[in-house]
């Protein structure tokens, strides 16, 4: 007697059946059968047929509580601001109605009265038509457009001028909130905004390395200050740089090999200073190690297979335009000749500025990450972000964004200018702005003792 499972795997379903033979009555009998229906979207028996591993039940329950917590946390924050401005008496009186402040179990309110959710920035009229609130501050950055772009704004296409988005007035007052005085209601329209866009905040851990036993790690932002080449080495041009804080003084000096000059006066170098310390505590700072870590677009000018392999993978050689090599590990050939791409790159250096020629990448440690990876858009928009508040000596992302945007009134803003991005750039920002309005003496409300004591009980 023999039993026989037999199994019909479909793309969204497992059809069973299980039978039992007696050879020598030769009969067949069926013990059980059925069907398992797997009940996936179009995407999850795409992934399913690809061979890709689904997500779990568990996991998207996970995903969606994850969601509904930040909600919530957005929502509880949104409440107690609406309570903390209206103390103030920030909010616009169309938008303040909508509100409801009574007290809730000792706590203040501050949700929306159901169903009369108001936008901030845009008021209705009898009609019911919305209109921009604050049309001086829109006509002020209407002006700085037109100025900045004249043949693009007086193009006019069927009799009426490129219009500017209403919403980009909130760039406009966050940059002019630093250093000039704004309306109460403006402040309050940029004080919410920040509850919705406000970076990630780093913990420990999640994106610095753990310190060693016996090392310490700073890390510090340096100004290129000179550049002078000096010589040539194993053909690649020698370039001295001496690096600088932002009051101009020199605590840096290295060497750059390269066949091109690819560092420029004023760039920002990322400087992570390593030092080794004894028993005892002491440093002896001629054991420093200096780590530069930065963003090249560079073009690759040939790719070497080197008749290497590891495991599965050959090893190639990526000849880079500067004269630098890296290792890439691929079952194929890269096709990368001729093509430009970002690469982040480490380099190490003694306390003398010489290259720490050490370990397989000889102390020039090059990653070539795909132009989605996290890492690389969290490096390239805070590289980006520091440059530009640096040379402007101002601070946050709205400065950054509004110049673009005066730049090229035709790109967009979500993807494009910025995208992962710490949160202390925004603290930043806000701080420096009501620091600017207390100074202007215009809202005296903003220094008031008793209303800070109740805010801090809402």
């Amino acid at each position: 007697m023999k039993r026989i499972l037999g199994l019909d795997l479909g793309t969204n379903s497992i059809g069973w059946a299980l039978v039992e033979i007696d050879h020598e009555n030769k009969t067949v009998r069926i013990l059980g059968l059925g069907s398992r229906i797997l009940s996936m979207d179009a995407g999850e028996i795409a992934k399913f047929e690809s061979g890709s591993i689904l997500e779990s039940s568990a996991s998207k329950k996970t995903t969606m509580k994850t969601t509904r917590k930040l909600n919530e946390r957005f929502l509880l924050r949104r409440d107690r601001l609406h309570c903390v401005l209206n103390l103030l008496q920030s909010l616009p009186q169309h938008y303040k109605v909508t509100i409801d402040f009574e007290t809730e179990k000792g706590y203040r309110n501050g949700k929306f009265k159901k169903g009369l959710e108001e936008n901030l920035a845009y008021i209705k009229d009898k009609n019911g038509k919305s209109n921009f609130l604050f049309m001086d501050s829109y006509n002020e950055m209407l002006n700085e457009f037109k100025d900045a772009n004249p043949d693009l704004f007086y193009k006019k296409k069927n009799g009426k001028e490129t219009k500017i988005p209403y919403d980009w007035t909130l760039y406009y007052l966050r940059k002019k909130a630093l250093t000039k005085e704004i309306s109460k209601e403006e402040l309050a329209w940029i004080t919410l905004s920040f509850n919705q866009k406000r970076g990630y905040e780093k913990t420990v851990g999640q994106d610095e390395k753990k310190q060693k036993e016996g090392e310490l790690s700073e890390t510090i932002i340096g100004i290129v200050k000179s550049i002078n080449e000096t010589g040539e080495k194993d053909g690649l041009k020698l370039f001295e740089i001496t690096l600088c804080d932002e009051n101009g003084n020199d605590f840096f000096r290295y060497e750059e090999e390269s066949k091109i000059k690819v560092t420029e006066i004023e760039d920002l170098k990322e400087l992570e200073i390593i030092s080794k310390y004894d028993e005892e505590g002491n440093i002896n700072d001629k054991n420093n190690v200096y780590i530069i870590k930065e963003i090249r677009h560079l073009k690759v000018k040939d790719v070497i297979f080197t008749g290497r392999k590891i495991k599965e993978n050959f090893i190639y050689e990526i000849v880079l335009e500067t004269g630098w090599i890296k290792e890439q590990q691929n079952k194929y050939q890269p096709k990368w000749i001729n093509t430009e791409r970002d690469f982040i790159i480490k380099t190490s250096y003694d306390v003398n500025g010489n290259r720490i020629q050490k370990g397989a990448d000889k102390g020039r440690n090059i990653n070539a990450p795909s132009v989605d990876d996290w890492t690389l858009q969290k490096l390239k928009t805070e590289t980006t972000l520091s440059s530009f508040n640096s040379k402007n000596k101002t601070v946050g992302v709205a400065s950054y964004i509004y110049n673009e945007l005066l730049r090229n009134p035709n790109q967009k803003i979500k993807g494009d200018l910025i995208t992962v991005i710490e949160r202390k750039y925004y603290r930043e920002e806000l701080e420096k702005i009501f620091d600017c309005q207390i100074k202007s003496g215009k809202h005296p409300e903003l220094e008031d003792t008793n209303l800070y004591t109740k805010a801090l009980s809402t």
